[in-house]
């Protein structure tokens, strides 16, 4: 099934993921799988959700989803560290984010002549 931006968006707001996001950070212990950085109230992290696939998405298992500090998170969505590492830059790492999905799916470009 293949989703728009709009219904994904859609999905990201929806209970059934919100649940879904706790139940994944509480699994991994409030920590980033990649880093190991906690999220507790003197030191709070933001932790992200990722999907590792989206073959079974509304219907996630544990394995399909990997919690994520922001910056492990960017990189795993292939951005360069120091769009992900200055203060100030998270828009533009968003950004950038978008870009590169687009281009990512893109078909090549046909060399004429």
């Amino acid at each position: 099934m293949t989703w728009t931006p709009e219904e994904y968006a859609r999905y990201l707001a929806s209970p059934h993921w919100r649940a879904t996001r706790r139940r994944a950070i509480q699994l991994a212990g409030f920590r980033c799988q990649h880093c190991r950085q906690f999220d507790t109230p003197s030191a709070p992290v933001q932790l992200e959700v990722h999907h590792v696939t989206y073959a079974r998405i509304g219907k996630e298992r544990a394995e399909d989803l990997a919690v994520l500090c922001e910056p492990c998170h960017e990189m795993e969505h292939g951005l360069p560290e120091h769009l992900t590492t200055q203060p100030g830059l998270e828009p533009v790492g968003r950004i950038a984010e978008r870009v590169l999905h687009f281009i990512a799916r893109r078909p090549p470009r046909q060399n004429v002549g």
